[in-house]
């Protein structure tokens, strides 16, 4: 009888276990597709900002630009965001309004990825040297 309550016992603490296992699991989304499109709308934003900055300008100049790719990376590090994707997008902002300030694009651009690595590097040196990476082909020699 003793051996039965024991085996019984063992039984249940089996399930219990099992079931809390079960329990103390927690499945969550894969943030692998979240990070990317959170990625994509920063670049989207901070293109976007340069963007309208520059058009809105009465008298916009290469000054202008890279103060407002200054700006938009300063602004999506302030908010949490990868300074990494506001960089190049504020940089191919720049890229896209070159004409606006009278200016070749691919003259402007390294102008405007030092502005871009200034800018991550008040977030702190790693931060500058992960935009200086990838943006180092497009900076001034």
């Amino acid at each position: 009888m003793v051996g039965a309550a024991v085996a019984a016992t063992a039984a249940a603490t089996a399930i219990a276990v099992t079931q809390r296992r079960r329990h103390d699991t927690l499945v969550l989304p894969d943030p692998g597709p979240m990070a990317a499109e959170t990625a994509i709308s920063v670049h989207n934003a901070a293109k976007s900002s340069v963007i309208a900055m520059i058009r809105e300008a009465d008298a916009p100049d290469r000054n202008l630009v890279d103060g407002a790719i200054r700006d938009a990376v300063i602004e999506s590090s302030g908010s949490g965001a990868d300074v990494l994707a506001a960089a190049i997008g504020a940089v191919e902002g720049s890229f896209e309004i070159a004409h606006l300030v009278g200016e070749k694009p691919h003259e402007l651009v390294p102008s405007s990825a030092a502005a871009a690595v200034d800018a991550a590097a008040l977030q702190g040196p790693t931060a500058a040297n992960r935009v200086r990476d990838v943006l180092g082909d497009h900076l001034a020699d």
